[in-house]
């Protein structure tokens, strides 16, 4: 991308988008449309050779932490459309050089994330095997919002893997639990059972070790999380009953709302799972008009998606593809969410809705 390229250089693009296009005249590049140009794989090759033989490892390890922050910050951009209430992390400000991402909506950061995700393993696998340690745990944390819809499952696996050893190589305990915390959701998403609750263990333990009641309510909600991958439902009911008295202690001012809300759908969730059909309607449809009022689509198609798998277990067919029609409706007017859209698809498909989907 040229804006990448400009980073590199620490230029604006409007500096450096002449210079591609010198480049691409000369067929050195291959202009791809928009703002993509392609290199060569040979002409990669010698333009590294020639850069490491002409510039300095400092010139070289400045460049790609320019690089790296540009991901970074277009990361969290993308990140603030498709889960814009969930709780960030802190970044250090990006260069004077750096210009906002031109994408407006879910959807386009959505398309970004998609389009962009092998060049940020990329980037993570440089930061982790030469630096900064900062950058290769930050990044695939602040990409959790694309990665937990993504169907990429062992890559994002290993940005969670190289995020471990890197916060745990700088001795940072916050951004260790975080990255144990990203990579045991990973291996959940993989079926991994074992390996996914050992690493929430190390994620609570970290996060309790430093005080930090919102990461630990976090990965409290995890284990429950887990505990319903695993059948477990009494234990997961109590885990996020856990999580949820711990984010309302916090005060008023600071306390995480979307996590209250996540919270309060798994409850429902697990209600349903066990038969009390009476209080995972109560849970589900407040959980519903509070993602509703505060704008929260991705978690409003998740819990119509639960709504639906509740009617369907009380026989109740209309209502639950009326639910299971509404969420694909919201799925496919925002981030197109992969996972849920095909949990969706079945489900309308057990109830014979499929060709009307």
């Amino acid at each position: 991308m040229a804006a990448a390229a400009a980073a590199l250089c620490g230029e604006r693009v409007t500096v450096v988008r002449p210079v591609l296009e010198q480049l691409t005249s000369a067929h050195l590049l291959t202009h791809q449309g928009g703002d993509r140009y392609r290199l060569h794989d040979l002409l990669r090759l010698y333009a590294a050779e020639r850069a490491a033989a002409e510039t300095g490892r400092a010139v070289r390890a400045a460049a790609r932490e320019r690089l790296g922050s540009w991901y970074l910050h277009h990361a969290d951009a993308a990140a603030r459309l498709l889960t814009p209430h969930r709780r960030r992390i802190p970044l250090p400000p990006p260069g004077p050089w750096y210009e906002p991402p031109s994408f407006g909506t879910a959807a386009e950061a959505q398309r970004w994330c998609e389009g962009e995700h092998t060049h940020v393993l990329g980037v993570v696998r440089a930061a982790a095997g030469d630096g900064p340690d900062d950058l290769a745990w930050r990044l695939p944390v602040v990409l959790w919002s694309y990665y937990f819809t993504s169907p990429h499952l062992d890559d994002r696996e290993e940005a969670a893997r190289l995020a471990v050893a890197a916060a745990g190589r700088a001795g940072d305990r916050y951004g260790e639990g975080h990255a144990r915390d990203d990579l045991a959701t990973a291996l959940g998403a993989l079926g991994r059972h074992d390996e996914t609750l050992a690493e929430l263990r190390l994620a609570r333990a970290l996060f309790a070790s430093i005080g930090d009641r919102d990461g630990e309510a976090d990965v409290i909600g995890h284990l429950g999380d887990h505990c319903l991958s695993t059948g477990a439902y009494g234990q997961a009911r109590l885990y996020f009953q856990g999580a949820l008295a711990l984010l309302r202690a916090q005060p008023e001012e600071r306390r995480d709302d979307w996590a209250i809300r996540v919270c309060e759908t798994n409850i429902g969730v697990t209600a349903m799972l066990v038969g009390r059909g009476r209080e995972a309607e109560e849970y589900l449809h407040r959980a519903l008009d509070r993602h509703r009022s505060t704008v929260d689509p991705v978690l409003e198609g998740i819990t119509l998606y639960h709504l639906g798998d509740h009617h369907r277990r009380l026989d109740h067919p209309e209502q639950a593809a009326e639910r299971l029609r509404q969420a694909l409706a919201v799925i496919d007017g925002t981030t197109g969410n992969p996972l849920l859209r095909a949990a969706v698809l079945a489900a309308l498909a057990e109830l014979g809705e499929g060709r009307r989907s």
